[in-house]
């Protein structure tokens, strides 16, 4: 029996009266005395029953026992609880008023450091558990909001990492039954709060393990331990739930002492993993609708929200060289800091950026691209942002593809990565990107599916997201190989430039695919100093600054076509002022008024220091052959000029074709004096002096 249920079970009884003594008069209406349910308010917004001893508040999703019912409504601790149980009659005072004896459990690290401690107060029959959180000295202390921020983790952990891989695991309730058990040399854990407390973060340290979750034989029991299972499954190699012969209430402890040995629990281990073998497979994992109508579903969590679940792994696409790397450890920078991320709100959690494509230094050249943006000292990152690059590594794959039906193996890399997630306690995991780290067919479904869901197991382990970047299709898909890629995740972005490519700067973030909130989602940013950002995230000066440098890039580009346009029309324009005068004619030709002419006199400037122009080059001959020069494109065309520049080659019979390669007569090819002939001034040979070679004639 665990900690909690052991005290809770002996003030059920309790409940009517408190009930009662806190809340009022139960609203007769909406109340079912013959169930044991009574309802409070006029909406009966809080629920008890009193023979099972629990409440339910609907209204601020407050539930539980005796002890959470006082602490709810009259702002009682554990001790201040029992002193008015005592004041007002509902229980009987302690044994002899004598102090309640302490013991004390320790849940530890995997490297064997004390994270928290568990308190078991005993006075007579009644027990009590406290959980010390540290008191900041090294010590441990007992108050409220002591365990905020504190890392939770299974009891005697580093044993149960240490234990080999194929030794029964035993889960149980309540530290006491855990020692037991070791004591008996079996592997065995629980977890601190008692019964159905067991996070689902707890279960990565039992992957691939065999595991018997031993139930308590009550009611709370049997939900725990079902609770349990539910939350394991799909870690564990196999997983089942044992429960031990004895009367009500009685544990694994009472077991072993009524003549139980660990022999027998291990064989009855056994049997309980073929059954549930059996069982899995003539069943389905359905939900017990009936436990879920007591209470409410738990709601939605996001990593980003609106845009990355929690528990999933995500999909973000995009052209190579459109950036999705900078956006990724942006993101990640972002969410380990709690910072939002292009205007959208995150979670705060551990991040880890794990590249295959860039190197250390190049990683760290981005971050600091990204905490100058920010304001960010790097050194504050440390131990929340992970920057990790396996461009070196001889065996980058973290899934291959399998020769058995289970489509894809992880490989020990893999298998690192789930174990520096559970140690880091990375809660945002960026795989940079799909073709470099699994070696499998991304053309084939059998592959992709089995590999998705491992990156979705791997989000789970800490409540988390896996990220992983992906390449577009050349066809124009948003991604590439297999459709499994678009059905295995839940979520799907994509990173890309504007379909109008006006300003080279411009990236949109939309989401193609977006199974748990409405897609159709974007978000318009720009590369700014290194990193994206909103042009309405911009300071004022900035801003100004910005919108400057988008109208000269914009003013070069038309620039540039105004050229192209004039040479194709053989009209040259100077940088000298005059009847041709390259601002002048720019802005008076219908599609260069958009500009005004010192706009194009600036562009001209810019781009005569880029050298992407130059000034009086030769650039056609007229009809007497005499070259015209003016300004010319050396972004649109090469040298030496074409006789219709940047344009077709193929000219209309009609258009003279002007020489632009010198003269079209070949130089004469020299003939050596060496060859014997006839001397100079001799007739010319007859016919029948010519040797033809064999074969050859007139035609």
């Amino acid at each position: 029996m665990t900690a909690t249920a052991d005290y809770e079970e002996s003030l059920t009884g309790m409940m009517n009266d408190v009930a009662r003594e806190l809340l009022g008069k139960p609203n007769d209406r909406l109340s079912d005395k013959q169930a044991g349910t009574l309802r409070f308010g006029n909406q009966g917004s809080i629920e008890v029953n009193v023979k099972e001893g629990w409440f339910s508040d609907y209204e601020t999703k407050v539930s539980g026992g005796v002890l959470e019912l006082l602490a709810h409504k009259a702002g009682l601790d554990h001790a201040g609880a029992f002193r008015w149980l005592e004041e007002k009659g509902i229980k009987q005072p302690s044994e002899d008023g004598a102090a309640p004896r302490s013991t004390f459990y320790d849940y530890r690290d995997e490297n064997g450091e004390v994270l928290f401690r568990v308190e078991r107060k005993q006075r007579g029959k009644e027990k009590t558990f406290l959980q010390h959180g540290p008191d900041g000295h090294g010590g441990f202390v007992c108050r409220k909001g002591c365990m905020q921020g504190v890392r939770r983790v299974l009891y005697r952990l580093p044993e149960l990492l240490a234990a080999p891989v194929e030794e029964i695991v035993f889960v149980v309730e309540g530290e006491k039954c855990a020692d037991r058990l070791v004591d008996a040399g079996l592997v065995a854990t629980t977890n601190s709060g008692g019964a159905l407390k067991f996070d689902a973060s707890l279960s990565a340290a039992l992957a691939d393990r065999r595991v018997i979750v031993l139930q308590d034989n009550d009611d709370a029991g049997r939900r725990h331990a079902e609770d349990v299972l539910r939350k394991i499954s799909g870690v564990t190699a196999s997983a089942a739930i044992l429960p031990l012969p004895g009367g009500e209430k009685s544990d694994v402890f009472d077991w072993l002492r009524n003549g139980g040995s660990a022999f027998e629990l291990l064989r009855l281990a056994e049997d309980a993993f073929a059954s549930a073998k059996k069982e899995d497979d003539d069943e389905w994992p359905a939900l017990d609708l009936v436990a879920c109508a007591a209470e409410n579903a738990p709601e939605r969590q996001w990593v980003v929200e609106g845009w990355v679940p929690a528990n999933k792994a995500s999909l973000l696409s995009g052209d190579g060289g459109v950036g999705k790397s900078l956006l990724a450890q942006m993101e990640a920078t972002c969410i380990a800091t709690g910072h939002p991320i292009l205007g959208v709100q995150t979670q705060m959690r551990n991040a880890a950026y794990l590249s295959w494509e860039d190197d250390a230094d190049e990683l760290w050249r981005r971050q600091e691209d990204i905490c100058r943006a920010m304001g960010i000292p790097m050194a504050s990152l440390a131990g929340k942002l992970h920057l990790i690059s396996y461009t070196e590594e001889d065996s980058p794959f973290i899934v291959i593809s399998s020769s058995d039906d289970k489509g894809v193996q992880v490989t020990p890399l893999g298998r690192k990565i789930e174990r520096l997630v559970d140690r880091y306690e990375v809660g945002h995991l960026i795989l940079d990107n799909a073709s470099q780290i699994a070696g499998i067919d991304h053309n084939t479904t059998e592959e992709v599916t089995p590999f998705a869901h491992f990156l979705s197991r791997i989000a789970k382990r800490q409540n988390g997201a896996v990220v992983l970047l992906h390449h577009t299709n050349k066809s124009g898909a948003d991604y590439l190989g297999s459709v499994a890629y678009n059905n295995g995740f839940r979520s799907r972005r994509l990173f890309s430039r504007p379909e109008d490519g006006s300003d080279p700067d411009v990236r949109e973030l939309s989401n193609p695919k977006a199974n748990y909130t409405r897609s159709g989602g974007k978000i318009e940013c720009r590369w700014f100093k290194g990193t994206f950002v909103r042009d309405e995230d911009l300071e004022p000066n900035h801003a100004a600054e910005m919108a400057a440098n988008i109208k000269a890039s914009a003013v070069n580009l038309h620039f540039h076509a105004m050229l192209e346009e004039c040479l194709q029309n053989r009209r040259t324009v100077s940088h000298t002022k005059g009847s041709n005068y390259a601002p002048t004619i720019f802005h008076r030709m219908p599609n260069g008024k958009k500009f005004k002419p010192r706009d194009y006199e600036e562009a001209m400037e810019r781009l005569l220091s880029l050298g992407e122009i130059r000034l009086n080059e030769p650039l056609f001959q007229d009809a007497h052959r005499h070259w015209k020069q003016g300004i010319k494109s050396m972004k649109n065309c090469g040298t030496p000029p074409a006789p219709t520049p940047c344009g077709d080659l193929r000219q209309p019979p009609a258009q003279p074709i002007e020489n632009a390669c010198g003269d079209l007569r070949a130089a004469p090819p020299h003939i050596s004096k060496d060859i014997e002939g006839a001397p100079l001034g001799a007739d010319a040979p007859s016919e029948d002096d010519v040797l033809w070679d064999e074969g050859e004639g007139y035609a």
